[in-house]
């Protein structure tokens, strides 16, 4: 399945039907910490969410399960 997956990605150049963003509606008063450090947590737990793909400039792509769980976290006040 994740070779489908980044082939599709590979060949598509464009978002396929297998990649999924995130997006949330929060009400209320939030811990912005709290909750980065649970994502974060929860990264930490699922190497399928730390894993990456090197596919240029080699003959096979090579799976990379990172170590570090910190996430790219965007908080926007609307």
């Amino acid at each position: 399945m994740e070779k489908i997956m980044l082939y599709s990605y590979i060949n598509e150049k464009q978002q396929s039907g297998y990649y999924e963003r995130l997006s949330f509606d929060l009400n209320g008063k939030i811990n912005i910490d709290l909750l980065k450090e649970a994502f974060e947590l929860i990264c930490g737990k699922y190497e399928t969410l730390r894993s990456i793909y090197k596919y240029k400039n080699i003959d096979e792509p090579v799976k990379i399960v990172t170590t570090r769980s910190k996430i790219s976290f965007e908080l926007k006040d609307l």
